[in-house]
């Protein structure tokens, strides 16, 4: 939160390698390497935004784990994610019952986020896309493009799939997530960043104990779930100012944690 920026656009499971090798960098005024606070998403919203009042931003969060962030933090959060219902009239027309996708599309997050730079043109913004975290849902040109479901951890372990599996589901999402932030950046002013919560581990050998890790569990620190990217897009910057924080915090409810694979 103490970096320079007015967007701030989070890709949800993206290691830095993934990043350079699909989007490259060379297309970003600048670009860095950054070592994430979190190994996954609870823990990541804990560390850089609890404990602080950020009365100049609005948080849109397509993430099911807003329950953990304290009420109070920003002048306005958005979960989209625990709210879907209400925007079902806008959803993709390429798109199915949301619950058979199984998550947020991303044109859907844009859309909110647009809305809500129109109504508070002074805020700053953080965006939290779900992709490219899997289900793998979408394709470079931003369209709907169902594939099945990847677990990384189970999948892996069952030889179902390989890693080359894993990291072209994982490089189909990226794109599309791209697709759709790339559209977002045009249509508002300020400076942005891309970067990611976390990375994402595809059977990397850990240490102390030597096993192999998979997807983004919990105490575990290893450079491929902790190094993400930190890419800069300039743009006209706009005067940002502050305001009373909201104190409401929806939050997704269990039953419906549990249906999309998140709670077991």
């Amino acid at each position: 939160m103490e970096r320079d920026w007015d967007n701030l656009l989070i890709f949800d499971a993206c290691r830095a390698d993934m990043f350079e090798a699909v989007l490259g960098t060379d297309q970003f005024d600048s670009y860095d390497r950054i070592k994430s606070l979190g190994e996954n998403s609870p823990n990541w919203i804990r560390r850089n935004f609890n404990g602080g009042t950020y009365d100049d931003t609005i948080y849109v969060v397509a993430n099911p784990w807003t329950e953990v962030l304290d009420p109070g933090t920003f002048f306005e959060v958005v979960d989209v994610f625990a709210n879907i219902d209400r925007y079902e009239d806008r959803l993709p027309e390429d798109h199915p019952d949301w619950e058979e996708l199984g998550t947020v599309p991303a044109s859907l997050v844009n859309d909110v986020a647009q809305d809500l730079h129109e109504r508070y043109p002074e805020k700053r913004l953080v965006v939290h896309f779900f992709q490219p975290h899997n289900p793998v849902i979408g394709a470079s040109d931003g369209s709907i493009d169902i594939d099945e479901s990847l677990e990384p951890r189970f999948n892996l372990i069952d030889g179902d799939i390989t890693t080359e599996d894993i990291w072209e589901g994982y490089s189909r999402n990226l794109r599309y997530v791209f697709h759709h932030a790339r559209e977002l950046i045009s249509d508002i002013n300020g400076k942005t960043a891309i970067t990611a919560d976390h990375g994402e581990l595809l059977g990397e050998v850990l240490w102390p104990i030597p096993v192999r890790g998979y997807a983004h569990p919990n105490g575990v620190f290893h450079p491929n779930l902790v190094t993400v990217p930190w890419a800069v897009v300039e743009g006209e910057r706009r005067t940002v100012t502050g305001g009373e924080v909201s104190r409401e915090n929806l939050a997704a409810d269990e039953e419906r944690l549990r249906n999309l694979g998140y709670l077991s």
